[in-house]
């Protein structure tokens, strides 16, 4: 097959509940079992014939009507257009509605109508660079920072509904030379994957990272959570006075205690939906450091002593054994995501995002503003932890000594993470694993992300 007609997607944690899903109807007579669904943007089910033994050797695959093509994953696993049940056997196809039915049997016929119906490429995406965003910090001084905006698809088949979200991509703000360069991985995936087709999707700079101007050449006071929050409320009001539209939140990592701290500072009416992948540790979301102790690190960091610890960090090596030790299953991102941070991390201006972070300046107790969360919520998480070597993991140990027992020892495994979400997230919200993906899989594998999070974002009325 092409890209198009993926047959293995397994890996998919959510599971259809045929019984509960408004999006599909099921069937059955004494010996065909027939699933016919429908979602919003344009996929539509053929209707499938199959055996009376209905729950073995089961697949599942959704027509677009507009560009023909055929989807294939397992069964247990939700993706948009992905809500028939199919055998392997007698299929019967409808592939639009001026196409008459044809029967095929077996695997292979099934095969061969979705290498034909993928033949036809996705329509190209419009992405433009946005220079002229504002916005002032909790001191009153005032940045410029830019953005980059995936326009929607015109041609993608879904019908042009005003009230429609528009989806915003938050990175850490706090990342060693991370900035919205971070999300160019996802962004290509966007541009070639059906998911998210008919949303308009977009990432900026965070104060004193990017292009982000100005950057100050030295602080008295460190950045906290509420100077992002209120970059982070100057960007959705832009969105929203620009076309009424309200934003759906996907959130990475260390920035899930920024959009906390905007959801205490501001109603949640701009706010259609959250998504945070991966998170926090539970110890960063539920403990505040003492007022003197952050207040000594960041100091302390604010020096010569913090000069050298940067030249420290701001190495090829450190930041590859870091990245293995914490971040990265596999090698084959490791690359591109080095190169990020170097180039990010060339302005050593940027550095007190970081110091803002490792001093404690962005840890608290931040339950109450989870439980108070209004908007649809997913917490999407994957299962796997870099492994790397005892010898790689001290490569990359970082100042103060005390923290030397901490860096020798194997990374966090998910679930501590994931139970802290599930209960302290309001009831409704859904918890999400995506198996063998690791901590930055938005970065390391968008292509798993994206179905889950297209699901996730179809279970949304607006």
């Amino acid at each position: 097959f092409s890209q198009s007609c993926d047959k293995d997607r397994s890996h998919l944690p959510v599971e259809v509940d045929h019984e509960r899903d408004p999006r599909m109807m099921i069937g059955r007579s004494e010996s065909v079992h027939v699933g016919v669904g429908f979602v919003p943007n344009g996929w539509r089910a053929g209707r499938v014939g199959v055996g009376p033994d209905a729950r073995e050797n089961r697949v599942c695959y959704g027509v677009d009507r507009s560009r023909r093509q055929l989807r294939f994953l397992d069964s247990r696993s939700v993706l948009a257009g992905a809500f028939v049940e199919v055998k392997k056997g007698s299929v019967r196809m409808d592939a639009a509605s001026d196409a008459s039915d044809s029967s095929s049997s077996g695997e292979d016929d099934l095969e061969n109508s979705g290498a034909a119906l993928a033949s036809q490429v996705l329509a190209p995406r419009e992405k433009r660079m946005v220079k002229d965003n504002f916005c002032e910090d909790t001191r009153g001084a005032s940045y410029t920072f830019g953005s980059d905006v995936l326009e929607r698809d015109l041609s993608c088949g879904a019908r042009e509904d005003p009230r429609r979200p528009e989806i915003l991509f938050l990175h850490a703000a706090t990342g060693l030379g991370v900035n919205r360069t971070f999300w160019r991985p996802m962004f290509r995936a966007l541009l070639n994957a059906p998911e998210l087709r008919e949303f308009t999707c977009h990432t900026f700079d965070w104060i004193n990272t990017g292009d982000a101007q100005p950057k100050p050449d030295s602080v008295s006071r460190p950045f906290v959570p509420k100077d992002f929050a209120k970059q982070l409320n100057a960007y959705i009001e832009k969105v929203y006075a620009q076309n009424g539209r309200r934003v759906i939140l996907v959130v990475q990592g260390s920035a899930e205690p920024i959009v906390l701290t905007y959801v205490r500072m501001y109603k949640q009416k701009r706010l259609a939906g959250i998504a945070f992948v991966n998170g926090l540790s539970p110890e960063y979301l539920s403990e505040a450091p003492s007022v003197v102790k952050k207040a000594l690190q960041f100091r302390l960091l604010n020096s010569g002593v913090g000069d050298l610890f940067w030249q420290r960090c701001n190495s090829r090596s450190f930041i590859e054994n870091f990245l293995m030790k914490n971040s990265l299953i596999t090698r084959q991102a490791l690359e591109e995501y080095t190169s990020l941070a170097l180039s990010g991390a060339v302005d050593r201006r940027v550095r007190f995002n970081v110091f803002s972070f490792i001093s404690g300046h962005f840890f608290a107790d931040y339950r109450l503003e989870m439980a108070s969360l209004r908007a649809p919520t997913a917490f999407i998480c994957g299962d796997a932890v870099p492994s790397p070597s005892f010898q790689e993991r001290l490569k990359s140990v970082r100042p103060p000594l005390a923290l030397i027992g901490k860096e020798g020892k194997m990374r966090e495994n998910r679930e501590p993470r994931i139970l802290f979400h599930k209960k302290y997230l309001p009831e409704s919200a859904k918890i999400l694993i995506v198996h063998g993906e690791g901590p930055e899989m938005v970065f390391e594998a968008p292509g798993a992300v994206l179905p889950v999070l297209d699901a996730f974002i179809r279970t949304i009325k607006w």
